[in-house]
């Protein structure tokens, strides 16, 4: 599946490159948070150059859209990570980013 959110986000998006790892059960894909709003982020992983885009769908393939999943991610203006829940809204690429990855939004308690 190939979408992007640009079109109906409700928030403005912040371009960002934080380092973060996304957790779906016992599936742990490292990557980085490309831009953060109040609602949520987009989340990509990171592998070796020789890969490419193909390998990055592999790894995110394990995710679907409704999946909770635990988010850590740290600004850099924090000492310590955040960890925090979130929905998988969409798996695909992000025209926006130029980049495969994941749109997750934040559950709120």
């Amino acid at each position: 599946m190939s979408v992007t959110m640009s079109n109906r986000r409700d928030e403005p998006r912040v371009p960002v490159e934080w380092r973060a790892e996304c957790k779906l059960g016992a599936n742990l894909t490292q990557g980085l948070v490309r831009d953060v709003s109040g609602g949520g982020v987009f989340f990509t992983p990171v592998l070796p150059s020789t890969n490419g885009d193909d390998a990055r769908m592999k790894v995110l393939s394990f995710m679907e859209p409704g999946d909770t999943v635990v988010l850590t991610y740290r600004p850099e203006w924090r000492e310590q990570p955040m960890m925090v829940l979130a929905t998988v809204q969409w798996v695909g690429y992000s025209h926006d980013n130029e980049i495969d990855g994941v749109g997750l939004h934040f559950q709120r308690d």
